[in-house]
């Protein structure tokens, strides 16, 4: 449920979405769904809001993922 509240929270936030996908990236990967959760990452450091929180979301990825 966590996950389709945050995918609908980022459809419909005007301010706050790069921590809306933040959100959702960690929700992502509870699940261990790991390369959705780098996709979503990279697009909140792209944002370019909450910069430190997004490269350290993107360290936690990356390291799932062995790289």
């Amino acid at each position: 449920m966590a996950e389709k509240a945050l995918n609908k929270a980022v459809e419909i936030a005007a301010i706050g979405k790069s921590g809306y996908y933040r959100a959702l990236a960690r929700n992502y990967i509870s699940q261990h769904w790991f390369k959705e959760a780098l996709e979503l990452a990279k697009s909140s450091r792209a944002m370019g809001s909450g910069l430190q929180e997004s490269r350290k979301l993107l360290f936690d990825v990356h390291m799932e993922l062995g790289n």
